[in-house]
């Protein structure tokens, strides 16, 4: 059983095609939270839409996905990407003692999709690969809520960070997971916070070696 949550402003195509796999789908035991960044007026029978009366952006908007969860499975899931929902389903509950699973796009972002049957390989990672935070997959429970201060960026980095670093648990790719999509096309209009959420990055991370040392 998992619980999908995806936060997004509507602006890419990839979010309703996910919607639309996740009502074709009709799986038992899976849920899908969409934060709505945007207070949209977007709705649909089966769906958990919650709205923003402004655009808390993705690190808040992870922290209250995962708080209202229901599920002890998460995958935290980029509105640029579609991945298929079926093969995710069928492959988490073979997943046992890791930290995290990350994407790697440069391996997954292939423009095709899985098979429904496909058996995804997990291949045990010691560096963060790139766009690691598009699809995160982890129990419940190893989520640390992302301080304030992050709003869009280093969110992912803080999980790897805790997860890999400091728990020593285990990070993962998935070698053969196919995607289509466009690598953090809706965050690109942000990347001046980048250079702020840098020393909030460092500050950050300094007091979380002092919580958990």
């Amino acid at each position: 059983m998992i619980s999908i949550i995806i936060p997004t402003l509507w602006q890419s195509d990839c979010i309703y095609e996910t919607i639309r796999d996740f009502k074709y789908s009709q799986l038992e035991g899976v849920e899908l939270i969409i934060i709505d960044n945007a207070n949209s007026d977007y709705h649909e029978d089966g769906v958990t839409i919650i709205k923003q009366q402004e655009n808390i952006f993705v690190n808040p908007a992870w922290n209250l996905g995962v708080e209202l969860a229901k599920y002890d499975t998460i995958c935290l899931l980029n509105d640029d990407i579609t991945i298929n929902l079926k093969t995710l389903y069928a492959n988490v509950s073979r997943f046992t003692e890791y930290g995290i699973i990350g994407f790697d796009a440069n391996r997954n972002l292939t423009q095709t999709l899985n098979n429904d049957d496909e058996v995804w390989e997990l291949e045990e990672t010691t560096c963060r690969s790139l766009g690691f935070g598009c699809m995160m997959i982890m129990p419940k429970e190893y989520y640390e809520p992302i301080p304030s201060d992050l709003k869009i960026y280093f969110g992912d980095d803080m999980l790897y960070w805790l997860n890999k670093d400091f728990f020593k648990r285990k990070i993962y790719n998935i070698p053969n997971l196919k995607a289509t999509g466009e690598l953090s096309k809706t965050s690109r209009p942000y990347e001046p916070q980048l250079q702020i959420e840098v020393h909030h990055f460092d500050r950050i991370i300094n007091e979380l070696q002092q919580k958990y040392k």
